[in-house]
């Protein structure tokens, strides 16, 4: 797969079947799959092909979550690095059209399209001073070595910015298989 060419269909067996690939349609892939229903991934695969998928059903899932990667290898967790939840789309909606608008000049209310894979590394190229940075470093920051007077803001501000718990570890696990290439069916 060319890196430069943004898929917008999956083949198999020399057909292409177009897909969703607005960030829109991929967030709503990833509530739909959080919700915890039985037939929550075969709905997605319905929702992400279009209603019309590859005969092979879990070739259709593996495209499906591998776009949802963008394409690339699960990466291997970085030893050390903190187990909590950087960022949880729904919940953190607000912060991440600030980012864009703020850094891209990007309004996401107002841009009729963006593919999910330029959504990706938009995000993943935001600077750290972005509060959705700020943020996310708050929730993960690993406080052992700090003042006592830095732990106790950073106490602070993990509480006040903190994901709801109900669904968090839930969603945690989910995230988690979704971009280390794990079977799901279980969480689901």
């Amino acid at each position: 797969m060319n890196p430069w060419e943004l898929p917008v269909s999956i083949g198999f067996n020399g057909v292409e079947f177009p897909i969703r690939t607005d960030f829109r349609d991929i967030l709503e892939l990833e509530h739909m799959l959080s919700c915890g229903e039985t037939d929550a991934l075969i709905r997605c695969v319905l929702f992400f092909y279009r209603k019309i998928h590859p005969v092979d059903l879990e070739f259709a899932m593996d495209s499906m979550l591998d776009f949802y990667r963008c394409g690339q290898k699960p990466k291997p967790p970085i030893p050390g690095a903190s187990k909590e939840r950087a960022f949880a789309y729904e919940q953190d909606a607000l912060l991440f059209y600030a980012a864009f608008l703020e850094q891209y000049g990007i309004d996401l209310y107002e841009t009729s399209y963006l593919h999910w894979w330029k959504f990706r590394a938009l995000t993943d190229g935001l600077s750290p001073e972005t509060q959705l940075s700020r943020v996310m470093g708050y929730r993960t920051a690993n406080t052992a070595k700090m003042s006592k007077d830095m732990r106790q803001h950073y106490a602070e501000m993990k509480r006040h910015y903190a994901l709801p718990r109900d669904q968090d570890a839930r969603s945690d696990k989910l995230m988690d298989a979704l971009m280390a290439g794990k079977d799901i069916s279980a969480l689901l």
